[in-house]
């Protein structure tokens, strides 16, 4: 059971490290051997909102879209499509074929 909890502890962890890297939540440097982080904490807490801001559009919407269902639609596979036309406008395949259709 610690195996598990330890492990979801060491994913957070390492998320939080690729997301915080790639967001530049913070910076590291090393100098004389020592190494050392500098965490902006004002970014972290901006990308955190607009997290939650983004999180909660999202589910506003999904919810406005449930109350509001959209027509049926089979796409494009079973619309008709009307028939080609010549400049005369009739239908080509109505249009006699010369010599007979031979």
């Amino acid at each position: 059971m610690f195996r598990n909890l330890f492990a979801l502890i060491g994913l957070a962890f390492v998320l939080f490290l690729g997301v915080g890297y790639v967001m530049k939540w913070y910076t590291y440097s090393r100098t004389d051997g020592k190494l050392t982080f500098l965490i902006f904490t004002d970014k972290v807490e901006e990308g955190l909102q607009n997290f939650k801001d983004s999180a909660v559009n999202a589910l506003s919407k999904k919810e406005d879209d449930k109350a509001k269902p959209e027509p049926a639609s089979f796409g494009g596979f079973f619309t008709p499509t009307p028939k080609p036309t010549q400049p005369t406008g009739r239908p080509i395949a109505d249009t006699p074929m010369p010599n007979g259709g031979r």
